[in-house]
């Protein structure tokens, strides 16, 4: 099976690849006198983190909901923790089928909704556009498909010459199929 996933990156975080986890973990950060204040640029960081959550949230999102049946799995996540001892959600993906359909109409559909899902959030990213771009070859080729079934269909079939000699007995031609209905 042909697979690719929608991917939400930001190499500029130290990234922990946990997997699907939904939300926010707090992690306990305590020193001598208990819980210790944020620096301005600790909070200046944890704001950062937390648009950069939201972000890859709605990006992920925005893929699996126009993904529909052809999503294999809910967006997984790439975690950093911030200063606060929170994790925040920096990258993501959603792997989605990409494998063509038996006929090509079904791959044609298909192909549609993998594009519209690749281009589904406000900023798609360099490989969103790829995968859209696959998509597009993977119509392309769908319409050639059924653009041969067409005329496959619309050519007329070949029918032997058929000619009694004059001794009654039936000719054609060897090189064409003889093709006698016996149903009288």
């Amino acid at each position: 099976m042909s697979t690719a996933s929608f991917v939400s990156r930001d190499t500029s975080l130290r990234l922990t690849a946990v997997q699907a986890v939904q939300g926010t973990e707090p992690a306990t950060r305590e020193g001598p006198a208990g819980r210790h204040a944020l620096t301005s640029q600790e909070e200046k960081e944890v704001r950062r983190l937390k648009q950069r959550h939201q972000e890859v949230t709605r990006h992920e999102e925005a893929h699996y909901r126009a993904a529909g049946r052809y999503a294999l799995s809910p967006p997984s996540y790439d975690y950093a923790e911030g200063p606060d001892g929170h994790r925040y959600r920096v990258g993501g993906e959603v792997r989605i089928d990409m494998a063509e359909e038996p006929h090509p109409e079904d791959t044609l559909d298909k192909a549609r909704v993998i594009k519209k899902a690749a281009l589904a959030p406000a900023d798609p990213s360099p490989e969103d556009r790829r995968i859209a771009a696959r998509a597009d070859r993977m119509m392309q080729k769908a319409r050639e498909e059924l653009q041969r079934m067409a005329a496959d269909e619309a050519a007329p079939s070949p029918r032997p010459t058929l000619a009694f000699q004059a001794d009654g007995t039936l000719t054609h031609s060897p090189s064409e199929p003889v093709f006698i209905d016996t149903r009288a």
